[in-house]
């Protein structure tokens, strides 16, 4: 079959999106199950490659063909072997519950467990989850936190405009469809409301990490940006309140990503390490981690009062 090199945008209506990049499908499932001992073969059956789009209305840059989305039995898996899946604490939950005022109605798109729904309730908003990891809601129910097994299209549909602020953390970069799930979001949110995304950033070292197999499908699907999530302001009743980057924590990460971009050869390599400068670049990182943009990007919109065109340029 012969690969499209353009195709229908996931973001912008009229749109399109040229192919720019591919990752060869061997390398993918071979590093899931090295890395994670997780079989992701099913989802490349009669597929070479993972191609990689971009919308030339946003900028935004996605997986494809959208059959490689990942599925529940997957993420089950992947819990068992990644840490910090579902934390109960993060920083993009306080930064965002400092952008959410007084006494709100909070919706949590894609909640896990439950974790911010708590935080956001403990600090006096009245807060509703939404989870489709059957299993993670079943557990936040037992713990009395009200999260609902529900699409939020299908929590849409049953919901009027009542939301004062609707987040949604590590979600959208799972997401294909991007703009049904956007539309849905912002369809329960009231005039004026917040819309508050959470996403790994790919303008920073997560997007220079060509072995970051968590950031390829079937796992994500999206590969977000600051550019990517300003743009939707042009596409969506939506102004841009603020983008915030979480200062850097995963210091080894961040150092060996551009240790490899930065040694080119194995000669260079050598002399690096051997002269003990990978123990002084690691200081270096130490010192200046609150300076480094870390691993999410979380952008802060605010619904406009009335609907403008979906696309005004």
């Amino acid at each position: 079959m012969v690969k499209s090199e353009k195709i229908e945008s996931p973001v912008v209506d009229g749109a399109v999106a040229e192919r720019v990049g591919e990752i060869d499908r061997e390398r993918i499932v071979r590093r899931y199950m090295e890395g994670y001992g997780v079989d992701v073969s099913e989802y490349f059956a009669g597929l070479a490659t993972a191609d990689i789009y971009e919308c030339n209305a946003t900028g935004y840059r996605f997986y494809h063909p959208f059959s490689l989305t990942g599925k529940e039995h997957l993420y089950r898996e992947l819990e068992k072997t990644t840490d910090g899946t579902y934390k109960d604490d993060k920083w993009e939950y306080r930064e965002a519950l400092s952008f959410i005022p007084g006494s709100c109605r909070v919706l949590d798109v894609g909640c896990g467990k439950g974790a911010f729904v708590v935080l956001a309730n403990q600090a006096g908003h009245e807060t509703t989850g939404l989870e489709l990891n059957s299993a993670s809601a079943m557990e936040a129910r037992q713990r009395g936190i009200d999260v609902r097994t529900e699409l939020i299209a299908d929590h849409a549909n049953k919901n009027s405009p009542a939301y004062d602020c609707v987040c949604s953390f590590q979600v959208l970069e799972h997401i294909p469809d991007v703009k049904p799930f956007l539309d849905s979001c912002l369809s329960v949110l009231r005039p004026g409301g917040l819309l508050i995304l959470g996403v790994p950033n790919n303008g920073g070292f997560v997007g220079l990490d060509p072995d970051a197999v968590l950031n390829m499908p079937p796992h994500h699907m999206g590969l977000w940006t600051e550019e990517s999530l300003t743009a939707l302001t042009h596409f969506f009743p939506l102004s841009l309140r603020a983008i915030r980057f979480e200062p850097l924590e995963e210091l080894n990460w961040y150092a060996s990503v551009m240790e490899r971009r930065a040694l080119s050869n194995s000669v260079a390599q050598a002399i690096y390490y051997k002269l003990g400068i990978s123990h002084l670049f690691r200081m270096w990182v130490r010192l200046r981690k609150s300076k480094i943009h870390g691993h999410t990007i979380m952008a802060v919109f605010q619904k406009a009062d009335e609907a403008k065109p979906t696309n005004p340029r």
